[in-house]
């Protein structure tokens, strides 16, 4: 999956070079599926000449605008953001201000233009829990991570439909090892 991730990330139109060959990445660094992700991105910008710098907002919605809102005025249009906000009017009306180049990894805020790469998330959760199922587990609890997060709601989704709505119990937690962890001790 990854990279054929950074392949497609490196579909979308990056054709120009106005100011710079350089594309910013704004994301929570703490998972491993965006480390790996990250880590490919690079490869392929070194592949075509060009550098990645990365922006670890730390799950911060204020964060990712500073950091969006810094490399905007140093004149890099380049963007890759896995979202942290769900302020859709943010995120098209700077892309359309600045005329960025800007695309989603794995979540996205409700209702934009902005592309978005990602995985079926709701396929994917109804899968892995219809697996649990098909070899005995019966008590399968969703840990999910915040609302705010589109991976997160249809993550649930595709749990409520594997194991349906009666049965569902679900814990929400930050995305991070220690709140899944709070989670099922507070549970």
């Amino acid at each position: 999956f990854k990279q054929k991730t950074a392949y497609e990330i490196y579909q979308c139109d990056w054709s120009s070079d106005v100011c710079s060959s350089d594309l910013v990445i704004v994301s929570s660094i703490r998972l491993s599926f965006l480390t790996e992700l990250i880590e490919s991105i690079e490869l392929e910008a070194n592949c075509r000449g060009r550098s990645v710098i990365l922006c670890n907002s730390h799950a911060s919605f204020t964060k990712e605008v500073s950091y969006l809102q810094e490399h905007v005025r140093k004149g890099i249009i380049k963007f890759v953001v896995c979202p942290v906000g769900n302020d859709t009017e943010f995120y098209e009306n700077l892309k359309k201000e600045h005329q960025l180049k800007m695309v989603f990894v794995d979540t996205t805020p409700d209702h934009g233009t902005i592309p978005v790469v990602k995985t079926d998330d709701v396929k994917g959760a109804y899968k892995a829990t219809k697996y649990l199922l098909s070899i005995g587990h019966r008590n399968i609890v969703h840990i999910a991570g915040p609302k705010s997060f589109s991976s997160a709601r249809e993550r649930a989704e595709g749990y409520i439909q594997a194991v349906g709505k009666n049965n569902a119990v679900i814990l929400e937690d930050s995305y991070t090892i220690n709140g899944g962890y709070d989670a099922v001790c507070n549970f």
